[in-house]
């Protein structure tokens, strides 16, 4: 029932937004510089996004996102039990937050997490980044926050690379990137070999870790990625992504504090989406994007070191099939929706000894208005309805999700913006579907966010420009076991503040700075787990002679407590860490050095689960 639903929807997205595109007409003169190379990009300003968006531009060698974020402002990443990253944006849950690469969001599997540890940068080189109340035109599960990875093919035809870390831990990427008119193609094959990460000379062994090379952590994998895109009389474009990564077996480091013997074998995830931009005029333009996102692997865990006696296998498939037309006019009012449908089938040797298979069927619509109400004063609302339905419950369960902006530009370069909204969070399909905690009969979490914004630029004799945010949570609903089943239970209000500087020391020196503070309030039901309350981070970059640019960055995150895989809470101290880039182009060659961690700092980012020392990172590029 359901697929033939996603197929009619998919006909009807094919066949009535083309005909819509042609029964308008206008000039076309002031669209021939528009190009889409493959890529949907949702909500580039804070008026589309409803909230604030922090754009991060990245530039140095880190080969997975993980790397890249791990220190932004404002962002939670650690690595736990599954050796697999947790994003979490101010104190919410890592399954919160919704994750997209160009505007299509990535299927987060049967426990409702993007692993960003495996997804290798290649071609992105921006990430826009929404944490208060975020527009209704992105779907359902964004109540804890947007991250959008956005790509930007280089038009080289061929580029070498080549990174190396501590530990001859390695990547080696080709590619080729080019426009042949109103064609363009981009191709690259990337290969990573990661024996392990060495541990600070300052960590205490145990009698399971004895520390230097972290045990159980190697692995080998590869990624393709292609696009295609076809521009049409400068007036419309169509794009075809494609993309495969395979590693074929993943030891998977256990607790320092614990003896587990557990990896992953045949490890995939793959993707295919097929993008339209049609512009009818100046006026109205419709874009249309249909994907599928899967990923599986097997689970094993042993009972002893040389893996030869299995606990228990476990195989598990995932996907997302969607849908997500967009009609937008006179570039202030825009609706659509998007129809997702999300299956998983796993069988083990434990309590699924025959495939399992579910599903659950996500849907949201919605509408955007901008309005300038004066001059200096702009206003968005966005309104969104959103609806889940699944294999053992087909009651509808729907949930408003409204939000509002209003922005001020006032003399002397100050902004002001306030803005309101509820978003939601689905359950995830463990919460529904687990043999052993799942419950069918879950509803959506939802938080109505509040945050208020102040923007200011001083042009002096040295450029200045300050950012600072007040937010408010109030979270309703959220889905914890208790203690044996998934129950919606927990409210939560938390709140907070942060605030930036940056300043243009010289034309060789830039310097900027972040402070963050997160904190629930008595009466919430919830614990604060891995996120430190107080975050602190410096960034400089200086222009040296010959053309050598030098950057340094710094973190401090203050004391916090951290829950173990048995509910039980530990305190992890403060920590800094810091780091240090060299970097020289030429025409056609790019060298990189990165300086991880050089005071080889002993931390944990979740109990039991050491980052890596000191560490360095040598990249060369040579492009063609």
């Amino acid at each position: 029932m359901i697929t033939e639903m996603l197929r009619k929807l998919v006909l009807i997205g094919m066949g009535i937004f083309p005909v819509l595109i042609f029964s308008i007409t206008d000039s076309a003169d002031s669209l021939k510089t528009y190009h889409l190379h493959a890529i949907r990009v949702i909500a580039n300003q804070t008026e589309n996004a409803i909230s604030p968006i922090q754009h991060l531009i990245l530039q140095a060698p880190q080969q997975t996102v993980y790397e890249a974020l791990k220190l932004s402002p404002g962002l939670h990443l650690s690595v736990g039990s599954k050796d697999e990253s947790n994003l979490k944006i101010r104190g919410f849950r890592k399954n919160d937050a919704l994750i997209l690469i160009d505007g299509r969001p990535l299927t987060a599997g049967y426990f409702g997490n993007v692993d960003l540890s495996k997804i290798i940068l290649s071609d992105v080189k921006e990430v826009s980044i929404v944490k208060g109340a975020a527009s209704a035109q992105f779907g359902s599960g964004s109540m804890g926050g947007v991250v959008n990875l956005i790509t930007i093919p280089q038009s080289n035809i061929l580029t070498l690379s080549s990174h190396m870390s501590r530990n001859l831990r390695t990547m080696q990427r080709i590619a080729s990137a080019y426009n042949f008119g109103d064609i363009g193609y981009s191709l690259s094959v990337a290969r990573e070999d990661k024996p392990g990460f060495v541990l600070s000379e300052d960590f205490d062994p145990t009698p399971f870790e004895n520390g230097k090379v972290r045990d159980n952590s190697h692995y080998e994998a590869w990624h393709v990625d292609a696009k295609a895109d076809l521009n049409i009389a400068s007036m419309h474009e169509l794009g075809l992504s494609w993309g495969y990564s395979h590693i074929p077996r993943k030891d998977i480091p256990s607790s320092v504090y614990a003896r587990d013997y557990r990896r992953y074998t045949d490890y995939y995830r793959s993707f295919i989406s097929l993008g339209g931009d049609f512009y009818s005029g100046e006026n109205s333009r419709i874009t249309n994007h249909i994907y599928y996102d899967a990923a599986g692997d097997t689970f094993e865990r042993y009972r002893d070191p040389n893996y030869q006696t299995l606990d228990i296998s476990s195989r598990m498939y995932s996907y997302n099939l969607g849908i997500a037309p967009t009609l937008q006019i006179n570039q202030n009012f825009n609706t659509g929706f998007r129809a997702e449908l999300r299956r998983t089938r796993r069988k083990d040797t434990g309590n699924y000894t025959e495939w399992t298979r579910n599903w659950a069927a996500v849907n949201s619509i919605f509408a955007q208005y901008q309005q300038e109400l004066s001059e200096n004063l702009q206003s968005s609302i966005s309104f969104g309805l959103s609806s889940i339905t699944h294999s053992r419950n087909s009651d509808l369960k729907l949930l408003i999700e409204p939000s509002a902006g209003i922005y001020w530009s006032l003399p002397q370069d100050t902004k002001l913006s306030l803005s309101v909204g509820q978003n939601s969070s689905m359950p995830t399909l463990r919460q529904l579907f687990s043999a052993e905690s799942g419950n069918p009969h879950l509803r959506p979490s939802r938080a109505i966010k509040y945050e208020l914004n102040f923007h200011k630029s001083f042009q002096t004799l040295c450029p200045l420009s300050s950012d600072s945010s007040i937010f408010f949570n109030d979270i309703h609903d959220l889905i914890d076991r208790d203690p044996e089943l998934y129950q919606n239970f927990q409210n939560v209000r938390s709140y907070g503040f942060e605030t930036s500087v940056g300043l243009q020391a010289s034309r060789k020196l830039d310097i900027e700075t972040a402070y963050s503070y997160l904190a629930f309030t008595r009466d919430s039901d919830y614990r604060l787990s891995d996120s430190a309350p107080h975050n602190v981070n410096l960034f400089l970059r200086y222009a040296l002679p010959m053309g050598i640019d030098l950057s340094y960055e710094a973190a401090w995150r203050s004391d916090r407590d951290s829950q173990d895989d048995l509910g039980a809470f530990h305190s992890l101290k403060a920590y800094h860490v810091h780091g240090l880039q060299v970097s020289k182009a030429w025409k056609h060659v790019e060298l990189k050095l990165n300086l991880d961690n050089i005071l080889d700092e002993n931390f944990q980012t979740e109990y039991g689960y050491p980052e890596a020392g000191r560490d360095y990172t040598l990249s060369i590029s040579l492009k063609i």
